[in-house]
């Protein structure tokens, strides 16, 4: 998945994230409670759009790409050889009293002020 929202949360490190349950990698997050973040170069940016213009449902990101997986240490979700960073996540959550269940994200085509509007359905 290629996310287009983080964003530091202290100094621990602690970030945090957005994964809309609509997403396939919502639900392998939501089994484990494990996440890798991959922080690709800017070499990547073609391969990286590719990827996030496909789904994990039925395509092998690694093999289709030509990225190379690498065991990661505390999370069984591998690392992509070719970031430049690699963190591991071992806490994921959401939180179950919120009623509101919409997300947004940025389109990814002009200024960060360009959003999507929410979608008028309720993912639970």
């Amino acid at each position: 998945m290629t996310m287009t929202w983080h964003m530091d949360v202290d100094f621990t490190p602690l970030i945090a994230c957005v994964v809309s349950s609509g997403e396939y990698s919502f639900e392998a997050i939501s089994k484990t409670c494990q996440c890798v973040i991959a922080v690709p170069g800017a070499n990547l940016i073609d391969k990286v759009v590719d990827i996030g213009n496909c789904s994990g449902i039925d395509t092998d990101k690694f093999e289709k790409f030509g990225l190379t997986p690498v065991p990661a240490t505390n999370v069984k979700a591998p690392l992509i050889a070719e970031c430049l960073a690699k963190l591991e996540g071992l806490r994921a959550w959401r939180e179950p009293r919120r009623k509101e269940r919409r997300t947004f994200h940025a389109n990814g085509d002009g200024p960060s002020s360009s959003m999507a509007r929410p979608s008028t359905s309720v993912n639970a």
